[in-house]
C-alpha cells in the first residue's frame, strides 16, 4: 500500500477515534482568558495548563498559533494544535509548546494524544505514567531534547509522520547538531512510522530498555550520526530486554557514519533488518553493524554499490566485495537488493520494486 495511502487512513482512525471518545472541545488562544469557560474560539482560555484542568478523559484541547506552556497531564485528552493534519511542508503559523507536557504518574491507562504541535528546544514528553497509550502525529521537534521514554511503563506509544530535526531551525550549516532524538525502552510496544530525523550528533533513535515490540518502519535517518564512536549508529538498539520483536524495516537511510547498530541478545526473538536503503555511506564507515553474538537476519537491504563500470556489468564478486564492506559482524545479507528503486515516489520511506524482489546471492 503507498505510504501516501497509510497516512490517510492513519489519519481518518486518528480522526474516528477521537469522535467517539470526545465530550468537548475546549479552545485556547493566545487572547483568550482561563476564567472563561473555553467552549468557542470567541471564549477561549489563554493556557494550556487551564484548559488541561477543565478537561475530562476523551475532550480535545484546540490551541491555536502561538507560544504555550506545557504542563501537567492527568487525564487522557487529544491536544491538537494550529496545523492538525496538515502535511508538514504546508504548516503555518504554528502552535509551540514551550515546556514540557508531564504524565501524572496517578493517571494510569490515559490515552493521550498529540496533533499538530511542534516542540522547541525542550524535553517534549515525559512522566511515569502505568500503562498509558500514546500517540504524536503530524508533529514538529525543533532541535528538541530528546523524548525518553525509560522508566515510564507506558503500554504504547505510537509515533507517526512528524519531523526531528537536530538543527536548530535557521542555525548555520556548522551550527551544533542536538546528539539524539528519542531514548527508547521501558514501553510495552513502540511503533516507529513514517517519520524524518535529520541532523544528529549521536544517533536519532537510541534504544536500551525493555518492551514487548519495537518496530521502526518507512522512516528517513539523513545525517543522524555525526559519532566518531564505534557503537553510534542513527539507530543503535539493544536488544536484551525487548522480549518479542526488533524490526528496522522499509527506511531511508542516508549519509550516516553507520546506520544502524544492533546488540544484545538478539537470540530466541524476532530481529530482522530488511528491505532499507542505505545510501551515501561515508567512506572508512559501515553502514549495519551486528555487535551481537547471534547472527542478525539483514536480508533484502539496498547496499546502493556500483553494479557496472559505465556500461559493462561489474563481477558478481566485486559487486559482493563492496556490499560485504558495508557491514560488520555475524549478519546474513544475502540474498540483497541491488536494484535499488523506491517505488513509492515522494512518500517517506523506501518501498522495493517488489517484481523485482531481491537481486539475488552475494557470492563469497
Amino acid at each position: 500500500m503507498p505510504m501516501s495511502r497509510i497516512i490517510v487512513l492513519f489519519s481518518v482512525a486518528v480522526i474516528a477515534t477521537t469522535a467517539m471518545l470526545a465530550q468537548n472541545t475546549i479552545f485556547v488562544r493566545t487572547a483568550g482568558n482561563d476564567a472563561s469557560n473555553g467552549s468557542s474560539e470567541g471564549s477561549a482560555k489563554k493556557t494550556l495548563a487551564a484548559a488541561l484542568a477543565a478537561a475530562s478523559s476523551g475532550d480535545i484541547i484546540d490551541i491555536g498559533p502561538g507560544s504555550f506552556a506545557g504542563g501537567p497531564i492527568s487525564k487522557g485528552v487529544v491536544i491538537q494544535g494550529a496545523n492538525a493534519n496538515n502535511a508538514l511542508s504546508l504548516w503555518d503559523t504554528p502552535t509551540i509548546i514551550t515546556s514540557t507536557l508531564t504524565l501524572d504518574e496517578k493517571a494510569a491507562g490515559t490515552v493521550l494524544t498529540l496533533v499538530g504541535l511542534q516542540f522547541g528546544q525542550i524535553v517534549p514528553l515525559a512522566g511515569r505514567c502505568e500503562n498509558a497509550n500514546l500517540t504524536i502525529y503530524n508533529c514538529k521537534f525543533n532541535a528538541s531534547k530528546p523524548i525518553t521514554t525509560t522508566g515510564s511503563s507506558w503500554a504504547e506509544l505510537f509515533l507517526t509522520a512528524s519531523q526531528f530535526e537536530g538543527r536548530p531551525e535557521g542555525a548555520k550549516p556548522g551550527a551544533p547538531l542536538a546528539p539524539l532524538a528519542i531514548k527508547g525502552g521501558d514501553v510495552g510496544i513502540t511503533v516507529i512510522r513514517e517519520n524524518i530525523f535529520r541532523n544528529y550528533g549521536s544517533s536519532a533513535v537510541d534504544v536500551s530498555g525493555g518492551g514487548q515490540i519495537l518496530r521502526l518502519s518507512f522512516n528517513e535517518y539523513v545525517n543522524c550520526n555525526a559519532s566518531p564512536a564505534a557503537d553510534m549508529a542513527a539507530v543503535r538498539v539493544d536488544a536484551t530486554k525487548i522480549e518479542q520483536e526488533l524490526t528496522i524495516e522499509n527506511s531511508v537511510f542516508a549519509s550516516n557514519a553507520t546506520s544502524v547498530v544492533v546488540s544484545g541478545a538478539i537470540a530466541g526473538k524476532t530481529v530482522v533488518v530488511q528491505r532499507n536503503s542505505f545510501r551515501q555511506t561515508p567512506a572508512g564507515s559501515v553502514a549495519l553493524k551486528n555487535l551481537a553474538a547471534s547472527t542478525l537476519d539483514a536480508t533484502c537491504n539496498a547496499f546502493n554499490v556500483a553494479t557496472k563500470d559505465k556500461d559493462k556489468a561489474l563481477d558478481a564478486k566485486v559487486i559482493s566485495a563492496s556490499v560485504r564492506k558495508l557491514v560488520s559482524g555475524a549478519v546474513t545479507i544475502s540474498p540483497t537488493n541491488l536494484d535499488a528503486t523506491d517505488t513509492n515516489g515522494d512518500s517517506i520511506g523506501f518501498e522495493p520494486d517488489a517484481s523485482k524482489g531481491c537481486a539475488g546471492s552475494i557470492v563469497d
